[in-house]
């Protein structure tokens, strides 16, 4: 009955971030065609048509966005013209269809307008803090329903959308059932390890980091995720950092296969930076991974889970608790409330979320 246009500013690829989640939770229920952003603008993208499009599943189809020109220069109508090109392209699978079309916008910059496509319905998504994106206001005032993943962005949405709903970030069912074998294997790999999922960033609190690879010599610290710091600093720490014999470095692993490396740890930490400090926060989708398998979190900031603050998850900023907390961790000293983290957990599942989101969306 109905696809699902979704936009977004994330490659399909390994490393599953929220938009990607959703796509594919969604493909179990609906129609989907999710945008990939363009890649790198070259002088050949003024002479072709863009990649196809490829499916992933059944009822999955991974688009391709195409620049035809380049939106440094004039960007706003170079954006406009980019995608009045690729709403032509897109309108092609849109066909293929025949259904009701809703958009689902993560992605601030591209598919302003779906030109040729009319919606029935449109989702505002905001998982990070876009309140200071230009578009951000318009996409808002726009959309049929505003989805805000943090209860701290709900107010300044209000002001521009009657229809917004706080949805946390979710977990899947997949997440709770890792491979026996797998696990297996990461433990005779690693032995008794500390795992801290996601992305390396500015925000990475490379002080906790050095501190507990100090602290923990005789345990491994397994480091799963990109390096995207845009600083130069927490670059050249983090490799510096990845030198130490307790550490392992994986890179990116597939979405779907971090349950493995969570079941298979000791221990799983958030080190951050202040991130009040800096006006600003970041998701708990690397904690909600880890509560999953009701791995014990030593985490630095707001993981917007009050419940569970204390049952499983941990918080300090300060080097020498975090390090007392990982200690207690291993001691079996901390409290794990597998009830507490089972009502959680019902409670955000994703195919829950989704049901959630459409029954605002569409009554």
């Amino acid at each position: 009955m109905y696809l699902i246009i979704l936009t977004s500013d994330e490659p399909w690829g390994d490393v599953w971030m929220p938009q990607l989640v959703y796509a594919y939770e969604l493909s179990k229920k609906y129609d989907v065609i999710y945008i990939n952003p363009p890649a790198r603008w070259s002088i050949k993208n003024l002479f072709s048509k863009g990649k196809p499009s490829f499916r992933y599943n059944d009822n999955l189809i991974i688009f391709q966005y195409h620049n035809i020109f380049p939106v440094r220069i004039f960007s706003n109508f170079i954006i406009q013209m980019n995608d009045f090109f690729n709403s032509l392209r897109l309108k092609k699978e849109t066909r293929k269809q025949n259904k009701k079309v809703i958009t689902w916008r993560f992605d601030t910059h591209r598919f302003r307008k779906f030109t040729g496509i009319p919606a029935f319905k449109s989702i505002y998504h905001v998982i990070d803090p876009y309140m200071t994106v230009e578009n951000d206001k318009t996409m808002a005032k726009e959309a049929d329903l505003v989805i805000s993943t943090s209860p701290k962005y709900e107010e300044h949405y209000r002001r521009f959308n009657k229809n917004v709903l706080v949805i946390p970030h979710g977990v899947t069912l997949e997440e709770q059932a890792p491979d026996a074998e797998k696990v297996n294997e990461l433990k005779k790999e690693y032995g008794s390890y500390f795992l801290c999922l996601g992305s390396i960033s500015s925000h990475t609190n490379m002080d906790i980091l050095e501190r507990v690879s100090q602290e923990f010599p005789g345990n491994i610290i397994l480091v799963v995720g990109p390096v995207k710091a845009h600083d130069s600093e927490t670059t050249t720490r983090f490799y510096e950092f990845i030198k130490n014999k307790n550490v392992k470095y994986t890179g990116p692993r597939h979405g779907l296969e971090l349950k493995n490396y969570v079941a298979a740890s000791a221990v799983c930490i958030v080190p951050y930076v202040d991130l009040a400090a800096l006006n600003t926060n970041r998701s708990p989708m690397r904690i909600l991974s880890y509560i999953a398998q009701y791995k014990p979190v030593i985490n630095t900031v707001d993981s917007e889970i009050p419940e569970l603050e204390n049952k499983i998850i941990y918080t300090s900023m300060d080097p020498q608790k975090f390090c007392d907390f990982i200690k207690k961790a291993l001691a079996g000293e901390l409290v794990v409330d597998k009830k507490a983290v089972d009502a959680y957990m019902n409670k955000i599942e994703y195919s829950g979320l989704i049901d959630n989101i459409m029954n605002k969306l569409l009554n």
